[in-house]
């Protein structure tokens, strides 16, 4: 147990010090000695692929079939919605920014989403090697992948809301229903083995492992086909830099347009 968990910590750990090993400092026009650059922080937004865009290494297409029609689904989009509202209300309020993952240099979610499923994953394993003197082990994992849930599933409900269509976001509900049907067969399996009825516990762990499985690849195809969340965020973004003049008048400038124009005073 303290072997798996202290692995889980050093991955968690290494993710956080490789985005700040990679941050950079801003760049700062060097024209105008009245004006200084004041960068705003956000999450940049990177367009999703094209649609129908197929990359040279091809899935199984019976996959491709079952995210096409997801993504065509219009019955899905009732749960969108509210699944918009809700992220737009967390995005608002207090901890958006670390749950967006602005600290870091990029999406929090994830590195946070390996948390449960390593967890959940030994505890599996414990469950198929390990006999009878693991099952206390197992299921402590179990509780401490559940302890995970929330800070996981308030990351991916903030990143929702910078999802940029309406087919993505439908493959965003139905992972985010699907994540939660997960872990409650996790809290019912944990309640199970609590209650010594283990290899109940043990089926129902094994459901939802299917499920999370199913939910981590339209996981992965956001991620990666879509590329939902991608991308760097904070002072890494693409963000606006605002010059602010000497008479207190304020003027967006795009950071193209810094890096231009530094490249060009070095060359003078």
């Amino acid at each position: 147990l303290m072997s798996s968990v202290f692995g889980s910590f050093m991955v968690f750990l290494l993710g956080v010090w490789g985005s700040w090993s990679r941050r950079t400092p801003p760049a700062r026009s060097p024209h105008t000695s009245a004006t200084h650059i004041r960068r705003t922080q956000h999450s940049a937004r990177f367009a999703p692929f094209p649609r129908g865009y197929r990359p040279s290494m091809r899935t199984n297409p019976r996959y491709e079939q079952l995210v096409d029609r997801i993504e065509g689904d219009d019955r899905i989009d009732v749960a969108a919605e509210r699944l918009d509202v809700a992220s737009a209300a967390l995005g608002e309020g207090t901890g958006a920014s670390a749950l967006r993952g602005d600290w870091m240099g990029h999406a929090l979610h994830p590195l946070l989403s390996d948390l449960p499923i390593g967890l959940w994953t030994s505890a599996a394993v414990l469950d198929v090697i390990g006999g009878r003197r693991s099952r206390g082990a197992a299921q402590r994992l179990i509780g401490l992948g559940l302890l995970c849930v929330p800070a996981t599933a308030a990351s991916g409900l903030v990143d929702y809301r910078d999802v940029p269509d309406r087919p993505t976001q439908r493959v965003g509900a139905v992972h985010a229903v699907g994540n939660t049907v997960a872990a409650l067969l996790y809290y019912a399996s944990w309640r199970r083995r609590r209650r010594g009825h283990h290899l109940q516990g043990v089926a129902v762990g094994m459901a939802g492992g299917a499920v999370a499985s199913f939910t981590g690849y339209l996981g992965g195809h956001m991620a990666f086909a879509r590329a939902t969340g991608s991308g760097p965020r904070g002072t890494m973004g693409r963000s606006r830099a605002t010059a602010v003049h000497a008479d207190g008048s304020d003027t967006d400038v795009d950071d193209v347009v810094v890096v231009v124009e530094t490249i060009q005073h070095v060359v003078v």
